[in-house]
């Protein structure tokens, strides 16, 4: 799960003085760009191996002498690329450390299509690290955006938008033609698609608005699934989280979110009522079988086979 952007770490004067001294490099405090005016590959080993043994103060220092030399340090693109798994596992073992070194060095305001021409050498590879980990950044050259329950808008990117349409046409191709018994094959469905009910574009294009539509759908349709795996957990057994997240998060989300037609407010009150009685359930809605007894799951079941699922493939849409 991508985690929010952590506060800001930036350099220290006195961190950058001791590593100065370290590596017997001239250093002069007015110089604001020190290390990247003193970093050159031929340096690399030894800031690697200084960065093993220092605080986090002197480690903000060296990962900006680390990126410098390896991006602007004459390198080739197979140079690079034979560098990264090293400056990778640096910024992986102390992501929060570095988020802010990170982001500058990912140049969020060069667009996509540019990055090779205007960004650093390495943005494109630190910016693949940065979806792997961090929400987008707010003013990101992301073309969408969702809605945090804080009320927090946060840029979604293309990455994402992929991974969740990938998702979302996987469930719909296996269950088409599936009432109750849907299947979630294990392991591939563990993204929050609960997040992505608010999901909107910043930048409108020729398939924004199919693509925001498919992706609110999908969701909606991939969170009736889930409740139904849920309510399908086997005999006697009450689950009340799905990948780590509470059900009570996820209700959260599905009471917070603004449908824009009334089709998706059916949606949304199929929902809110399948999970607030998981999150009521008891061993008393059991009966003596460990069946669940008092609720009827195939009214909505019905519902979202026939208008998001099977409605994928007739190309109706939400208008």
């Amino acid at each position: 799960m991508l985690k929010p952007i952590p506060p800001v770490r930036y350099q220290t004067l006195v961190a950058r003085e001791w590593v100065a001294q370290q590596l017997g490099l001239p250093y002069q405090a007015e110089r604001q760009d020190w290390p990247w005016e003193v970093a050159e590959i031929a340096g690399f080993e030894a800031y690697f191996q200084l960065y093993a043994h220092v605080g986090e103060d002197e480690r903000i220092v060296l990962l900006e002498m680390i990126l410098e030399a390896a991006s602007n340090g004459g390198t080739t693109r197979a140079q690079l690329q034979a560098l990264w798994p090293r400056i990778e596992a640096l910024l992986t073992q102390n992501a929060d450390l570095h988020a802010t070194t990170a982001q500058y060095w990912c140049s969020w305001e060069v667009k996509e299509p540019d990055i090779d021409e205007q960004a650093f050498a390495i943005s494109p590879y630190l910016r693949a690290w940065w979806r792997a980990h961090y929400v987008m950044p707010p003013d990101s050259d992301a073309p969408f955006y969702r809605i945090e329950c804080t009320g927090e808008k946060v840029a979604v990117s293309f990455d994402e938008m992929h991974a969740l349409r990938k998702d979302i046409l996987l469930y719909f191709d296996d269950n088409a033609e599936e009432t109750t018994s849907i299947l979630l094959a294990d392991r591939q469905y563990t993204l929050p698609y609960w997040k992505y009910l608010s999901v909107a574009f910043t930048q409108e294009w020729a398939e924004s608005a199919r693509y925001q539509k498919l992706v609110v759908e999908g969701c909606l349709a991939l969170l009736h699934a889930i409740a139904l795996d849920l309510l399908d957990e086997p005999f006697g057994r009450i689950t009340k989280e799905w990948q780590g997240e509470s059900v009570e998060r996820l209700l959260l989300y599905l009471r917070q979110y603004n449908p824009l037609s009334e089709k998706l407010a059916i949606a949304q009150r199929h929902l809110v009522r399948t999970f607030s009685f998981i999150v009521q359930l008891t061993p008393t809605d059991l009966d003596e079988s460990n069946f669940l007894k008092g609720f009827d799951r195939s009214i909505a079941a019905i519902w979202f086979k026939e208008q998001m699922v099977q409605a994928y493939f007739t190309g109706r849409l939400t208008t």
